[in-house]
């Protein structure tokens, strides 16, 4: 990911976690943790926005949100969104939110063999490691 990109996010006071140098997910929270979203960079297709819930049936881990033309507070916080305006009733009432960033990663990535460990939060003090 981008750091101006990174730098944006974490300028408008949210948190990012990222794997590393490289990655073109990142995952960024609302500042005291308690709301969780992802912002993928895709090649030839700019940038999108997901919300991020507890894997269901009904709705999986989250909804695709849309591309971003642009990093504001606006278009990162649709990331925080219990469901999209598209989704189904059945979808809404499936949607059960982590109640903050550790809940998130101790339930999302401790237990996947391929994703061991939760990645570190990346703050402006890091952005050279970025």
């Amino acid at each position: 990911m981008d750091k101006d990109i990174i730098r944006s996010i974490l300028l408008l006071g949210f948190r990012v976690f990222m794997r590393g140098p490289g990655y073109n997910l990142l995952t960024y929270s609302s500042a005291d943790g308690s709301q969780i979203a992802e912002l993928e960079l895709r090649l030839g297709g700019g940038l999108h926005v997901a919300t991020r819930h507890q894997p269901n049936r009904q709705s999986g881990s989250g909804f695709g949100v849309g591309r971003i033309d642009k990093i504001t507070k606006g278009a990162l916080e649709a990331g925080f969104l219990t469901a999209p305006h598209w989704a189904s009733e059945a979808d809404r009432l499936s949607v059960r939110k982590y109640q903050n960033v550790t809940q998130y990663y101790k339930t999302y990535w401790d237990y996947k063999e391929s994703r061991p460990m939760a990645p570190p939060e990346i703050t402006l003090a890091d952005l050279d490691k970025v």
